[in-house]
């Protein structure tokens, strides 16, 4: 959709330049014999439009996409408007690429006085009966591609109107001129959530171009976000809508204001709109504990050609196989695809999970966000990513509760050749993120970013932690788990047997040991143990294993005894310290469901090939299960007495 300087016009971006000539030469032949209304008030009444209150500048760079809140008040004219991603000033893609536009966004008011849809809004069809057992909550209430937006016939849209004043002649000369498209009402008695996408590109000379997205409960008093400023990119913006769940008539209008005296294909353009309500399912998991045994599940499918979730409409496999080796949690990674975390996407596969009475443990770390300057060394970027940062943790947090309550801050902060963070930077970022968590949601529980290994360089990196979170936050513990990731090393090889007690002092009986001391001495002797990763990769018979790992790799009937080895010593071996009754590992999550290849790891930074990455129950096509998977499904039996 886009305003030139008397119309709307609807086209598709590929399309842009024939439609604006034949919908044009289409105006002009047809004179006002259309199909939909135009409206552009000649002047708005004072308390219609209040002062806007603005946020920073948002540098976009190309095909950004945007997520924010907007939560509408009742006896309120201005809402509450936050954008979670981007949030800061000087934000860039992962490319590294400059940003190539900058926008204004300011809560803002609007007061419409223009006809209204006369139906209610009708839901479209939901398509395809879902499998059983895949569980989605959301409905989509109304699509608008721009070529079904259109003046086609005699018969306007029934979900919405596009109005205008039957003469704008007037107006010509007259900066700012508005035409507005108008949706609803939409019934959300029965909703949890209400979200809002659309795509918008803002004028590509005009910086006073502008587009307002507003929300009403009347028709009339609308309250949302005005977009100013030019540019040549499309922005994708996802608007989460808070404040009118359970009310029986929404409306929803996009407003769009340019200079009328710039050239005709200047403007602004709308594309893409989708309304989507959320129900909450009638089982959720926040509070559920099904047992002690996980899995690292990755969120998107490597078998898939596009990317797809790894659970999905059309295939819940891996829910299958997951409930048949009787796992209890997931450690799902939030991801960002093209910016943001697709909701949707992760609503499907936790309520989905939860359906099978699968916990989640969310992981927040660096591919939460398209940015990856966590490591800069500027200060003002680095207080710029954690401010983003928390405010996605924030949101997320508050997004899922009673649906996921345990939240695993960052991964191996202390891995050098990771998504390393030093404790200096690693110790502000956990507590901010422990304190808005808790705020959003304040049954959750944290849990420290698993630390990269069990050995001693690991427990000294939790000691400068702890001497960070003293020193500048004022003796801070922000955390509710420590977890920690026990993987063997070349020294020792892959036996847990043999592993599993190495590098400790007198008077520790598990590697893990040492860091329950240090937890102690620090006064968190009560905190218990996740471990969030362990393994062991199978591919040692495989052409194509890590060269530099030979020494710890296995093959897969040693892969399957290691396991009940190594979940046998970490839950009736490790105690709290000083106190041998008391068991320290609560959680053990193996690492991973299936088998991938990744970048060769011997050769990092500057690996050309790739490796096999034979840690999983399954093989690479997702479905053949290898011997540990009995080994898991079994334990704390062997294998034999639970297979038949």
């Amino acid at each position: 959709m886009r305003i030139n300087d008397r119309r709307i016009l609807m086209c598709s971006p590929i399309r842009a330049h024939i439609h604006r000539i034949l919908i044009i030469t289409l105006l002009m032949l047809a004179g006002v014999g259309l199909s939909f209304i135009w409206y552009a008030p000649s002047v708005q009444a004072a308390d219609q439009e209040p002062e806007a209150m603005e946020t920073d500048p948002v540098p976009v760079a190309a095909a950004r996409q945007l997520l924010a809140t907007l939560t509408v008040h009742k006896g309120k004219t201005l809402p509450d408007f936050q954008l979670i991603s981007p949030s800061v000033v000087g934000d860039q893609l992962t490319d590294g690429s400059p940003p190539t536009q900058t926008i204004q966004l300011k809560a803002a008011a609007r007061g419409y006085a223009g006809p209204l849809p006369a139906v209610l809004a009708h839901v479209p069809p939901s398509g395809a009966t879902p499998p059983s057992g895949f569980i989605d909550q959301w409905q989509l209430l109304f699509e608008a591609p721009v070529a079904e937006l259109f003046p086609h016939g005699s018969v306007a849209q029934a979900d919405c109107i596009n109005f205008t004043e039957t003469d704008s002649t007037a107006k010509l000369a007259t900066d700012g001129l508005q035409s507005w498209f108008v949706c609803g009402p939409f019934d959300l008695r029965r909703a949890d959530k209400f979200m809002v996408d659309y795509r918008y590109q803002l004028s590509r000379s005009d910086s006073h171009a502008e587009l307002f997205f507003g929300v009403a409960l009347d028709g009339k008093h609308f309250q949302g976000v005005t977009a100013l400023g030019s540019g040549e990119q499309w922005l994708e913006q996802q608007v989460i809508v808070q404040g009118v769940a359970g009310q029986a008539n929404v409306w929803l209008a996009w407003t769009f204001a340019i200079n009328p005296a710039s050239a005709f294909d200047e403007g602004v353009w709308l594309d893409g709109v989708q309304i989507w309500r959320y129900q909450l399912p009638d089982v959720i998991c926040g509070n559920l504990d099904p047992g002690n045994k996980g899995i690292v599940l990755a969120p998107y499918d490597p078998t898939a050609v596009s990317i797809r979730p790894m659970v999905r409409a059309e295939d819940v496999t891996v829910v299958e196989r997951l409930r048949a080796a009787g796992v209890n949690w997931v450690r799902l990674g939030f991801k960002e695809m093209g910016g943001t975390i697709n909701l949707r996407d992760y609503d499907r596969m936790i309520d989905t999970l939860c359906a099978q009475g699968i916990s989640v443990l969310g992981l927040l770390n660096q591919e939460m966000l398209a940015r990856q300057d966590f490591g800069s060394p500027d200060a003002a970027t680095a207080s710029a990513y954690q401010a983003e940062f928390v405010d996605n943790a924030r949101f997320l947090a508050g997004y899922f509760t009673n649906r996921v309550s345990h939240w695993e801050v960052w991964n191996e902060a202390n891995l050098v050749e990771g998504a390393f963070l030093s404790p200096a930077r690693y110790a502000p970022l956990l507590n901010a993120s422990y304190q808005a968590i808790k705020r959003a949601n304040p049954h959750a529980q944290i849990i420290l970013g698993g630390l990269a290994s069990a050995w001693q360089d690991s427990n000294e990196y939790l000691r400068a932690l702890y001497a960070e979170l003293d020193q500048t936050l004022g003796g801070a513990r922000p955390f509710d788990y420590l977890a920690i990731h026990p993987y063997p090393r070349k020294q020792e090889g892959p036996d847990p047997r043999i592993y599993m007690y190495a590098d400790r002092s007198l008077g520790y009986v598990t590697i893990v040991d040492k860091f329950l001391q240090t937890m102690a001495e620090h006064g968190d002797g009560d905190k218990q143990i996740w471990i969030t990763e362990v393994g062991l990769n199978s591919a040692q018979a495989s052409d194509n294993h890590p060269v530099c790992l030979n020494a710890i790799l296995v093959e897969e009937t040693q892969q399957a005894a290691y396991l009940k080895a190594i979940f046998d010593i970490l839950f009736h071996e490790v105690t709290l310290w000083g106190q041998p009754d008391r068991p320290a590992i609560a959680k053990v999550i193996w690492y991973q469901y299936m088998d991938v290849g990744i970048a060769d790891p011997c050769h990092i930074p500057d690996s050309s090939g790739h490796s096999d990455w034979w840690f999983g129950l399954y093989r690479g096509d997702k479905v053949t299960p290898k011997p540990i998977w009995c080994a898991y499904q079994a334990y704390p039996d062997v294998c034999g007495a639970a297979v038949p």
